[in-house]
């Protein structure tokens, strides 16, 4: 650190040099300055499982991240976290990759939002060859802008090709007594149907562009 202070260790289990099976890495930053980045809080990484090698497929990395008043601040901007989540990645022919980061409860602050996600699970897959991705989404999220909490969950993956949006898949939001269905309609629009009253049917219908969402 250019000023504060940073501790960090790493219990390499097999004295490897890298990430692997059973190895724990911890850090704590106090007001820790570097380049004009400030770091502050705690992180951990535990419960690591690693199966093959990043060299050649088939190759999986497995483990939990745990953050308590974690911030990086830089540029006049900070994002905090708090909370915890358990990190994936796995690939069987180094071309199709599939990541997923789920947990009980993690909380985000940036830009002046807070976002809370509980009960989670987001998975993505990735062809690295072709671009084609597919989302899918399931959790409780709760905001400063929503100013409430909204169950997602994914009825059909997104999917698409990058650079763009995705072009098919579905969605349902459910709130308090209500209920949104997001369709993908193509890489462009989202038709969206809302049941204020959730009775099961419709009460509005209407498409948006992704730019609007």
């Amino acid at each position: 650190c250019d000023s504060g202070t940073i501790s960090m260790s790493f219990n390499d289990a097999d004295n490897d040099l890298a990430l692997s099976t059973g190895d724990t890495v911890s850090m704590t930053a106090n007001n820790c300055v570097f380049s004009g980045v400030s770091m502050n809080g705690s992180m951990s990484v535990t419960n690591v499982s690693v199966l093959g090698n990043q060299v050649s497929a088939p190759y999986s990395l497995q483990f939990t991240l745990q953050t308590s008043g974690f911030s990086v601040s830089a540029g006049g901007e900070t994002v905090a976290m708090n909370g915890g989540a358990t990190v994936a990645e796995s690939t069987n022919d180094d071309i199709t990759f599939t990541s997923s980061i789920s947990g009980s409860g993690i909380r985000i602050t940036a830009g002046g939002e807070t976002l809370t996600l509980t009960d989670f699970q987001i998975t993505e897959t990735e062809n690295q060859a072709t671009g084609a991705y597919t989302i899918a989404i399931n959790a409780t999220v709760s905001s400063s802008t929503l100013g409430g909490s909204v169950r997602v969950s994914t009825d059909v993956a997104l999917s698409g090709v990058e650079p763009f949006d995705p072009n098919a898949g579905q969605l349902t939001c459910v709130g308090n007594n209500s209920s949104a269905t997001l369709t993908v309609i193509d890489s462009t629009s989202v038709q969206i149907e809302l049941d204020i009253d959730d009775d099961g049917i419709a009460d509005d219908t209407f498409t948006e562009p992704w730019a609007a969402l």
